[in-house]
């Protein structure tokens, strides 16, 4: 059965003002008869078709100048025809909001108000996109019938509608967000959160707050924190100290990434303390965001974490931190791990920040881990002394193009970056080029010392 809307109201609201008005000519004038006459075939794809060529045309005309002289005609047309008819009312609506719209729309078509109540739920998530667009184009009325579908029987209405406004904003859209806050799907209570985050209300802070505390689903709980430390303010920061404590591991990671966009000196105490919480994955978040607080106080406590934390990622985010922090405090523990540490990964990590660091005391250690009895190990020291140019290097280098493992060949890469040489992985012809250096520096030094 046809869906019947009269679709010239609709080409009178998608024409945009233009300075000049030259007036339409006969086959101007044609062309759009034709075009508005397919639109109400039978055949889906001759209205498809018809649609897309009538809405270039539209842009044309109106890029010509001919606003007025467009606006007019479909006047005329509409008067005389009101009858004209088309299809998938919704989708045209909704493209045609896309290039220009004004607030006539919704006097002029009450249908798309209907279409919100509509059984079929596709047709209540294309009017709540049509009204998504009406607002970009500043019709703040459209907000208001959005409210309904935020308690719409269907799940994916429902996501739809907090979706639209969470990118709307405005009075009207937060309290619609605050209500779906409490929706009995997860994924819309994630989206109303972060939706809220982004609007920075502060009549937010107490709802999400709850949800921070009591809602069954993490993800909505992380969504909440993150949602809270881009609100911000003091009351925040408390709630979120607070959450570091809370019985739930999830919330209190959430809590601790949360405080991580506030870096607030107050929080500092509170993260600490929390490095030595009993989930390690909290306290691997707490390592990354004292990290980025880039704060004296916390190198010391980061330095512990990194030596004696019993879970191997948390240790490696520790290191990783104190060298992204260039913590000089921390060169000699690092050399420490590069050459005792049982575990291969923390000596791996030690090469890598030490090369980051370009500590000078480290390039010794790092040509001794080129023997290392784990490959990655040796791979990620030649790495380390490429990236520091360390010259003293270029002899074992060379030396370490002979391992058998084929990630140690990175020694290569090391080497190029030393010597600006590159003889890609060919042993002898690095070791004949050492030794031609060696050669013409023994032979300047002799020169030197017989002067």
């Amino acid at each position: 059965m046809r869906e019947s809307t009269p679709v010239l109201t609709l080409l009178l609201c998608a024409t945009l003002t233009a300075q000049q008005n030259p007036a339409l000519s006969d086959a101007q004038k044609q062309k759009l008869d034709t075009l508005i006459g397919k639109l109400a075939s039978d055949d889906f794809v001759t209205r498809k078709q018809a649609f897309a060529a009538l809405r270039e045309l539209l842009l044309r005309l109106n890029g010509m100048g001919k606003t007025e002289a467009l606006r007019a005609y479909l006047k005329q047309k509409m008067e005389r025809n009101p009858d004209v008819q088309t299809r998938d009312y919704l989708e045209r609506l909704w493209v045609i909001a896309r290039f220009g719209l004004t607030d006539t729309i919704l006097n002029k078509s009450p249908d798309l108000l209907r279409r919100l109540t509509s059984p079929l739920k596709e047709d209540r998530i294309k009017a709540l996109s049509v009204l998504e667009e009406l607002w970009h184009k500043g019709i703040s009325d459209a907000a208001k019938p959005l409210m309904a579908l935020v308690k719409d029987g269907d799940t994916n209405v429902r996501r739809a509608a907090v979706y639209a406004l969470s990118r709307m904003g405005g009075k009207e859209a937060i309290e619609g967000l605050i209500a779906a806050l409490k929706d009995k799907n997860a994924y819309v209570r994630r989206v109303a959160a972060k939706a809220l985050g982004a609007t920075k209300a502060k009549q937010a802070v107490k709802p999400l707050t709850v949800v921070l505390k009591t809602d069954k689903n993490g993800d909505v709980r992380r969504e909440a924190a993150f949602a809270l430390a881009q609100i911000g303010g003091k009351e925040v920061i408390k709630v979120l100290i607070a959450a570091l404590k809370d019985e739930d591991d999830q919330t209190r990671w959430a809590a601790a990434h949360a405080l991580r966009k506030i870096k607030a000196k107050e929080t500092l105490k509170p993260l600490m303390t929390a490095l030595k919480d009993r989930n390690w994955r909290v306290r691997q978040a707490v390592a990354y965001v004292l990290g980025e607080m880039k704060v004296k106080e916390v190198v010391e406590s980061l330095i512990a974490t990194m030596k004696n934390d019993e879970n191997w990622i948390v240790r490696q985010t520790a290191a990783h931190t104190l060298g992204e922090m260039k913590a000089k405090e921390a060169v000699k523990p690092l050399i420490a791990m590069l050459r005792n540490d049982n575990d291969w990964r923390m000596r791996s990590m030690a090469a890598h920040v030490l090369g980051r660091m370009k500590a000078k005391e480290a390039v010794e250690p790092l040509i001794a881990a080129l023997e290392d009895k784990n490959s990655y190990v040796r791979c990620v020291a030649a790495v380390a002394l490429g990236n520091m140019r360390a010259k003293k290097a270029v002899k074992p280098l060379i030396e370490a193009l002979k391992d058998k493992k084929w990630n140690v060949r990175w020694a290569a890469y090391a080497l190029k970056k030393i010597t600006g040489k590159d003889f890609g992985t060919d042993y002898n012809q690095w070791l004949k080029w050492w030794q031609k250096q060696q050669n013409s520096n023994r032979e300047k030094q002799d020169a030197k010392t017989a002067r």
